[in-house]
């Protein structure tokens, strides 16, 4: 496999467990696994655009990146459960691309 087909495979894989409102609820109430997600999609990226980078080292690095969406949609779903202001979350985290 390279790399387009083992990320566009993650991306398929990923859009089946992603929960609505995941980003902006890391952004507002998990700011540091919202840093470490930011940092994940940087890596990703170097590696997918350097051609040193091998196909191992490449799968590391989205085997990482599964693991974290798992343990952040687990999180967000327990915090759910509890009172969100996601309205809250959601205009931070669109306040912040825009700034971007």
């Amino acid at each position: 496999m390279t790399k387009a087909e083992l990320l566009k495979r993650l991306l398929e894989d990923l859009s089946r467990i992603y929960v609505q409102g995941l980003y902006e609820f890391l952004y507002a109430y998990r700011p540091a696994m919202y840093r470490e997600l930011v940092e994940l999609e940087t890596s990703i990226d170097e590696a997918y655009l350097n051609p040193e980078t091998d196909l191992r080292e490449f799968k590391q690095l989205l085997r990482l990146y599964w693991a974290f969406h798992v343990k952040a949609a687990r999180e967000f779903k327990t915090a759910k459960a509890g009172v969100l202001n996601l309205t809250f979350a959601r205009q931070r985290f669109e306040e912040e691309r825009i700034k971007a």
